[in-house]
């Protein structure tokens, strides 16, 4: 009777033929990745932050207010946002109801607003990029550059096409009559192979976010293994190697041997890489979301946003212009307008005139009135780790909290708003997947060429790994086809 195999072998034999045959299926997506993510470096996917939107979009005239925050708020007990924009030259409240999308109420004295049209959007991207307009198209409900889920309030949009040499989209609501993303001609064809590629971001499968939030998890899950299982197999193979007469490192000859002395070089890396990419998309999954419960949120209010609004009159607004957006907020019972535009942010108290920040005392109030136990703010510095892993605007102010959960609170001072509770699980999650992937980290964030230097290195090093794979994988298909 032949000897049975020890279950290491037969486990390390099962490993093998997973690792190979997933691995053939996948090199080619890895190879994507990796490349992609250089591209990503250097052209990242078309972004108009909410600082230069507001900086270029046209001010409102408040001489022509007629209508206070209150009123616009009336029929809409349980609003939840409220902000003035110019609406194609007329002061407009926008209102958010959650569950009920956004609602207009014109604040002049003029006939209700209607539908945007091609012209008015025409006009509207002319004066904010101080361009020719080449042509309207749309209003489309989706499109490769404003597929993402923060576009959803704004849908349709129209897409207007700049003389501008650099061909120019922007892309103005529909609704709000407001631009809401730019992308020039040499963002869109780098992205193509860049972000696109990088995130899977085909439009058909991106406008349903449940399904390529499924899609690409599954497909990073399943990086990860086959990693894993190569990590692994590839020290076996080289202990087992070193342990014989002539002491290898690699016991495979040609693109085989090349494909595992490049894993043993860049495994740790590619490891730790996949890894964090994977969970780029956990989604609570695995940890905390970084976001306020609902009870503490309501307990930093301190009451209803049109109760609160009530005390803004129209005399307290026009003291804002100009502004671009005045954004209302509540905080510990008060109503607040944040008015934003070219220039600093403005705070606005009832019966106050115009500052920098919301007053430091209220701030507290408010966020002890959630967290009883928050220390005082502190200003985080600019490269901060978590601050940068949740993507938060400047003005933020952080308060620590020790129990019943240990964490740091990172509010708004201008607003109040909660931007991010780093609990111990959100902050092991921002060191795994932030500080992995992008290796913005104390001492390489505010070193940029430095950190793009390191990650370029690092990418091509994983490319070149793929590019391994993927020979070694095309060799083997061919002699089993054959």
């Amino acid at each position: 009777m032949a000897a049975k195999r020890p279950w290491g072998a037969g486990a390390l034999r099962q490993l093998a033929w997973f690792h190979r045959w997933a691995g053939i299926l996948l090199c080619l997506m890895f190879a994507v990745w990796f490349a992609s993510g250089a591209v990503m470096l250097f052209v990242p996917f078309p972004a108009l932050s909410d600082g230069a939107r507001r900086a270029s979009s046209s001010p409102i005239d408040m001489g022509a207010l007629a209508v206070p925050p209150a009123a616009a708020l009336a029929g809409a007990p349980d609003a939840t946002g409220l902000r003035l924009i110019n609406r194609a030259g007329r002061p407009t409240y926008v209102v958010t109801v959650p569950g009920r999308g956004d609602r207009l109420v014109v604040a002049d004295e003029g006939p209700e607003a209607g539908p945007l049209t091609p012209g008015q959007a025409a006009l509207v991207a002319s004066r904010f990029a101080g361009a020719a307009v080449e042509r309207v198209e749309g209003p489309y409900p989706y499109d490769q550059w404003i597929v993402h889920q923060r576009f959803d309030s704004g849908r349709p949009y129209y897409r207007v096409v700049l003389a501008d040499g650099a061909g120019t989209w922007l892309y103005v609501s529909a609704l709000t009559g407001e631009v809401a993303q730019r992308a020039t001609r040499a963002e869109r064809l780098w992205n193509w192979c860049g972000a696109v590629l990088h995130w899977v971001y085909i439009t058909p499968l991106r406008q349903d976010w449940g399904l390529w939030n499924q899609v690409v998890w599954w497909l990073s899950f399943s990086a990860v293994l086959t990693t894993m299982a190569g990590l692994w197999l590839g020290i076996q193979r080289t202990v087992k190697a070193r342990r014989g007469r002539r002491a290898r490192y690699t016991p495979f000859p040609g693109w085989l041997g090349w494909h595992h002395l490049t894993g043993l070089v860049a495994g740790t890396f590619v490891a730790t890489w996949i890894i964090s990419g994977w969970l780029s998309m956990d989604h609570g999954r695995l940890f905390s979301t970084g976001e306020a419960p609902a009870n503490r949120v309501a307990a930093m209010r301190g009451g209803a946003l049109p109760t609160a609004v009530a005390a803004l009159s129209l005399a307290d607004l026009r003291l804002l212009a100009p502004a671009a957006e005045v954004d209302f907020a509540i905080i510990a019972g008060h109503g607040v307008a944040v008015a934003h535009g070219s220039g600093a942010p403005r705070v606005l108290m009832a019966g106050g005139r115009p500052a920098s920040t919301l007053p430091p005392d209220l701030l507290t109030q408010a966020v002890r009135a959630a967290w009883p136990d928050a220390a005082e703010g502190a200003t985080p510095g600019a490269d901060d780790l978590y601050l940068l892993a949740e993507g938060l605007p400047p003005g933020i102010r952080r308060f620590s909290t020790q129990a019943p959960m240990r964490a740091d609170i990172y509010v708004d001072a201008l607003t109040g708003r909660v931007g991010a509770v780093m609990d111990d699980s959100r902050k092991a999650y921002a060191w795994l997947y932030y500080a992995l992937h992008t290796f913005a980290v104390p001492g390489l964030a505010s070193r940029p060429v430095l950190r793009a230097a390191v990650q370029l290195a690092l990418l091509s090093l994983g490319l070149a790994f793929s590019v391994t794979g993927i020979v070694v994988g095309l060799r083997r298909l061919r002699r089993r086809l054959g």
